[in-house]
């Protein structure tokens, strides 16, 4: 009896232990029970991802008024999941030392597992002894999803627990395969270790500063409001094309203390009309955010090793991954003791392009996607080092990046068209210096424009884009031509693809069309968008309102005639003072005449 007790007392203290190892040995004492498996926060394990099976190690006659079996060789007995026993002694030998005969009966053994109750190293290893002895095995006592509560009915025994299949991929924190868990008995409510990182993705929104500081990197935590408008690190972004657009993800540490090692990989795909930077550094930094803070180095296209202290990067195409290789090596290789919520920030950016998606007017289809997701070790039973061991994946998330249209024609005073005007448009306020002009790329093609609501060129309209790296543009364009043989016959209105909202830019007329026109003044463009924040996610545009000049509306830019009265210093002036020589010549002859008559009389 006291023996068996001891036994008792051993798998209580596997249960303490459970919260440092957790796998799962149960025993129940009378003739059916209930296991309730809950995850670490005291909720219901998700039914729809996870199945667990019960094995029945040892049976035993319950033990009125006390917890456990009756102490004699006849009441413990193998349970049913072990159908080898004397495999499974020799695994037990080989593992502990025990030198069991391998024909020990079960009450023998049992109570020779009872030498090990106080240590957890070997509570867990014990644990895993009988995950690998039962790989194989059938077991009757199963939960297999489909109800609000993961629950098992099992009768008397002692019983070795296992999380066997999660299915699919993230949705919360704890979705990811469950240790084994070492526990008591009776009607048992079990707690299981699923922590799963999180990743957080956020992007830097332009309007009050086109890039963060040093500041917006590692003083503080970044921050990001649910209102869409906020300036700074958000969920949506507004570009000009060719602008650098920059990122981070946060992603969180969760408990790996049961694993070896810790398959941790951020993933972020880029929609077609961005571009990753490449070169130079583009990862800016990987900040640690815990007990510790530090920055940490990476490399970009080498290969790196579980003990390597930097993540390694890889481009492809759209595709990047920073690869932490084994998380717990890579804490460890940069000094960093950590705890499960410390979070990583991974800063990183690329340039909107020539494909980038540009919208016209409020629609919900046009934002340029970026998405990024993490796969992390989520079956501690196998190492999570390599690629052939299992991982999940976190949800992805999503920031939209944005950029819009502005439009212009040029027309005389009867507001007809008019051809031939030159003009440029500047970043800003139009800078005398030409520093701010915007080199443009005009675009012939409609499959080109990328811009919503636009299928077909106008035969009247020209199309601009701001030049983006490698390409020769244009500082000035002209608006239409009178020769037929032209490309730009009658091409009097104009359309600006790709510039960002709330920033202001300044279309300037550098020469009219003639001398009869005066160039028209400066007009500013500006435009305001407001995104959806029902989701807040920053997927849907719901207004965009822009102005030319200040008023609502595209910008038409009129020239006006000159005056064709004579004016200071024309013709008319010109006539009269030739006029006033020929009188003052006449009145000088007349008297000269004068003079000499009176002489000669």
């Amino acid at each position: 009896m006291k023996k068996t007790r001891k036994f008792a007392a051993m798998i209580a203290a596997m249960a303490m232990a459970a919260t440092m190892t957790v796998p799962s040995f149960m025993m129940t004492a009378s003739a059916d029970h209930t296991i309730t498996i809950e995850s670490a926060s005291g909720s219901v394990v998700d039914a729809s991802k996870h199945k667990f099976d019960a094995y029945q190690i040892f049976t035993g006659t319950p033990n009125t008024g006390v917890t456990g079996f009756t102490g004699d060789n006849t009441s413990v007995a193998w349970g049913s999941a072990i159908t080898t026993p004397s495999d499974f002694i020799t695994a037990l030998n080989t593992a502990f030392s025990f030198g069991l005969a391998t024909d020990a009966s079960a009450y023998t053994v049992s109570q020779k597992l009872e030498t090990i109750k106080d240590d957890a190293a070997k509570c867990a290893q014990l644990a895993e002894v009988i995950n690998t002895y039962i790989s194989t095995a059938t077991t009757t006592y199963q939960y297999n999803g489909g109800g609000e509560a993961a629950t098992i009915s099992v009768p008397d025994g002692y019983y070795f627990v296992r999380d066997v299949t999660f299915t699919g991929n993230q949705t919360s924190s704890n979705d990811a395969l469950s240790k084994f868990i070492l526990q008591v008995v009776g009607d048992q409510t079990v707690t299981i270790k699923t922590d799963a990182p999180q990743i957080e993705k956020k992007i830097w929104n332009n309007d009050s500063a086109d890039a963060p500081t040093a500041a917006d990197f590692t003083t503080t935590k970044p921050t990001a409001s649910a209102d869409l408008t906020t300036a700074g690190w958000n969920d949506v972004g507004d570009n000009k094309i060719g602008d650098t657009v920059y990122f981070y993800v946060k992603t969180t540490v969760p408990d790996t203390s049961n694993y070896e090692t810790y398959k941790y990989v951020i993933n972020d795909t880029l929609a077609d009309g961005l571009t990753f930077n490449t070169t130079g550094t583009p990862i800016t930094m990987v900040y640690f955010q815990g007990s510790t803070a530090k920055t940490i180095t990476v490399h970009v296209g080498a290969t790196a090793d579980a003990e390597d202290s930097t993540p390694e990067v890889k481009f492809d195409g759209q595709n990047m991954t920073i690869d932490f290789v084994d998380l717990k090596a890579f804490l460890t290789a940069n000094n960093i003791t950590w705890t499960a919520g410390d979070e990583i920030y991974t800063y990183y950016n690329a340039t909107l392009n020539a494909n980038a998606l540009v919208s016209d007017s409020a629609n919900g289809t046009q934002g340029n996607k970026n998405e990024a997701y993490l796969t992390y070790s989520n079956n501690p039973n196998q190492s999570g080092s390599g690629d052939d061991h299992p991982t999940g994946e976190t949800p992805h998330d999503t920031v939209h990046d944005w950029t819009y249209t502005f439009k212009g024609s040029k027309v005389d005073e009867n507001n007809d068209p008019l051809n031939g005007a030159t003009f440029s448009l500047y970043a800003g306020v139009y800078n005398s210096s030409e520093e701010n002009v915007i080199s443009l790329t005009e675009i012939t093609a409609a499959e080109n424009l990328h811009v919503n609501g636009i299928t077909t060129l106008d035969a009247n309209t020209r199309y601009f884009r701001p030049a983006v790296a490698g390409e020769t543009g244009m500082t000035s364009f002209v608006a239409g031509s009178d020769d037929s043989s032209s490309s730009i016959y009658n091409k009097t209105k104009f359309v600006f693809v790709g510039l960002d909202d709330v920033k202001t830019y300044t279309l300037r007329e550098v020469s009219a069309p003639s001398e009869s026109y005066t160039p028209a003044s400066p007009v500013a463009l500006a435009a305001t968008a407001a995104h959806d924040t029902e989701t807040l996610d920053g997927d849907k545009l719901a207004t965009l309102v822009k102005t030319a000049g200040g008023e609502n509306g595209d910008a038409t830019v009129i020239n006006y005639k000159g005056s064709t009265l004579p004016s200071t210093g024309g013709m008319g002036t010109t006539l009269f003072i030739v006029g006033g020589g020929l009188t003052a010549a006449a009145a000088g002859i007349y008297l000269v005449s004068r003079k000499r008559a009176k002489d000669t009389e």
